[in-house]
């Protein structure tokens, strides 16, 4: 919860109206706590969600809301002084549903920090512009509360991709845009460690393979898609190991070969995720 509070604390209170500030605390062991409870924000509270899971954390925080409209960031995030304001903006359109801010990446210290940066993992631009299921990343989204309410909010039994499947029956139901905001900006602190963007990747293969079990009618797993994953996989691979010998012969920079084999090990690791989940659901 530490960065953000941290965040939160740098905005002015006094400008944002009737704003209400609901921290849930779901298991921090970070500080972030007393730090919230610490803020001196006007109209805030901490609340407890002893149920693990982001999906928890935000219906929690869903249930809580008194407002018209939930604002939400996740904890490893830094808002800027405008995110807020530039957020919620469109709301003032009764037809607004949904709205997701701009995303980036906190300067990169480590190679999975400066993968995750160069791979787009904070692209807002990219989400909701996705062909089959465009969404607003849950790091940085809003949403009318009774529209969320309507649908139940997020699912619980998924801990990746809960996002996607929301935003997927969130525009069912209401037949809504997705109203993007680039400048209600968040930063985002990046996975620092290899293990930790495994984790990640691994995570993310799991969520996309709960979204094809949940919506068969919109994705399906045909023998197309094998081919196209067994042919980008092949890419990847053999990018990772040209690069690797173009740099030990001086001919590629070490820039461009720490990217190959991240890019590669991602793949392996998020495709894992996808097969793990699957054959568990079918087990």
């Amino acid at each position: 919860m530490g960065a953000l509070i941290r965040g939160l604390g740098s905005q002015v209170p006094n400008s944002l109206g009737d704003t209400e500030f609901v921290f849930v605390d779901n298991g921090s062991r970070d500080g972030g706590r007393a730090l919230a409870e610490a803020s001196g924000l006007t109209n805030s509270r901490v609340i407890d969600q002893p149920i693990a899971g982001v999906s928890a954390a935000r219906n929690r925080g869903l249930e809580e809301a008194r407002g018209e409209v939930l604002a939400m960031i996740d904890s490893d995030c830094v808002p800027t002084r405008q995110w807020l304001r530039e957020l919620v903006e469109p709301f003032t359109d009764k037809g607004v549903v949904l709205a997701a801010g701009g995303l980036a990446s906190y300067p990169p210290r480590t190679g999975a920090q400066r993968f995750a940066a160069q791979y787009g993992l904070n692209d807002a631009t990219r989400n909701i512009e996705m062909p089959v299921i465009p969404f607003a990343n849950g790091r940085n989204m809003a949403v009318r509360v009774d529209a969320a309410r309507a649908i139940g909010g997020w699912p619980q039994d998924m801990d990746r991709g809960e996002d996607i499947e929301f935003t997927y029956r969130l525009r069912r139901r209401f037949d809504c845009a997705i109203e993007y905001r680039p400048r209600a900006l968040v930063f985002h602190q990046d996975r620092e460690t290899d293990e930790e963007l495994r984790r990640q990747a691994h995570g993310y293969g799991r969520g996309i393979a709960y979204l094809y079990d949940r919506h068969p009618d919109v994705l399906e797993w045909t023998w197309q898609e094998r081919v196209r994953r067994v042919r980008m996989t092949a890419r990847r691979r053999i990018g990772a190991l040209t690069s690797r010998a173009g740099k030990a012969l001086g001919r590629t920079d070490p820039d461009t070969a720490e990217f190959a084999r991240y890019l590669a090990m991602w793949d392996r690791w998020f495709w894992r995720g996808f097969f793990d989940a699957r054959r568990k659901a079918r087990q």
